[in-house]
């Protein structure tokens, strides 16, 4: 697993351990909703400000974020899996 992906996944973990949403997350964090969701998914790779924004707004340090990437990238730690996707209903 690379790191990028290791990071999305920790952000994911975290997020879910706080209870907060993708879109609780983006707005505390001062980002797009839709960048947590690529970030989550190992398709950004974020710069040290934004990710220093994203784990203030998990009230989590730095130092430890990075910790709990290294620790999933090394098969450590699980992540639980993103929920499924939601159908809109056909309306009859």
């Amino acid at each position: 697993m690379e790191m990028d992906e290791a990071i999305g996944l920790a952000v994911r973990r975290v997020r879910h351990e706080r209870g907060y949403s993708q879109e609780e997350l983006a707005a505390h964090a001062d980002v797009e909703r839709t960048y947590v969701s690529h970030l989550e998914r190992g398709a950004r790779n974020p710069a040290v400000s934004t990710l220093t924004r994203i784990t203030a707004a998990l009230d989590l340090r730095l130092s430890r974020f990075f910790t709990i990437a290294e620790q999933i990238q090394a098969g450590r730690l699980r992540v639980p899996p993103p929920p499924p996707r939601r159908r809109p209903r056909k309306r009859r």
